[in-house]
């Protein structure tokens, strides 16, 4: 059992990181939608298919690097993938978790009802948090 002091600092530390936890899917599909925006914000760029812009003042023509930008759209996808996939692993972790509940537990979960079912969920959180490779962190 903890004492009195490690719960304290696990509230301070992980009551936050349940309640993401426990909207994980809201998350995912936020991400999703801001990737598929970046996809079409990509497609639609008229800039992005020609190798000429107007500068910031419209007045004259500039030239720039399509090699960056295509780079930099790659990148950015690459590391939308990687979230997306990290989150999803976290979701299915916590998932399994929470099949180990009764419903009654799932539903008082993370409203400050039941303390001791909060810090077992905020050290299930933790160890999730262990698993994960820092770059995946949120």
């Amino acid at each position: 059992m903890l004492d009195r002091v490690d719960c304290l600092s696990l509230d301070s530390r992980y009551q936050e990181a349940l309640e993401t936890y426990l909207h994980l899917d809201q998350r995912i599909k936020r991400v999703e939608q801001d990737k598929q925006n970046l996809v079409e914000h990509y497609q639609l760029e008229p800039t992005i298919h020609s190798n000429w812009m107007w500068d910031t003042n419209g007045e004259k023509i500039h030239y720039g690097s399509m090699e960056v930008k295509v780079i930099s759209y790659v990148d950015t996808c690459a590391h939308y993938d990687d979230l997306l996939a990290s989150l999803i692993v976290r979701r299915d972790s916590f998932n399994e978790w929470l099949k180990t509940l009764t419903e009654q537990s799932r539903r008082i979960l993370g409203h400050g009802i039941a303390p001791e079912l909060d810090q077992q969920a905020m050290l299930q959180v933790r160890e999730i948090e262990k698993q994960v490779p820092a770059k995946y962190r949120f």
